[in-house]
């Protein structure tokens, strides 16, 4: 923890976490979407 603190006291830093922060969103996101079952995208009928 104590070079998570380290880092947030340089601006750079901020950018740093953030990205660490999102990609793990969308990863998470991503997880999510794989464990719902797919609906079948609807097509137009013939």
């Amino acid at each position: 923890m104590k070079e998570l603190a380290e880092l947030l006291d340089s601006p750079q830093g901020w950018l740093v976490a953030l990205g660490i922060f999102l990609k793990g969103v969308a990863t998470i996101l991503k997880e999510i979407r794989k464990a719902q079952p797919e609906r079948p995208k609807k097509r137009r009928k013939k």
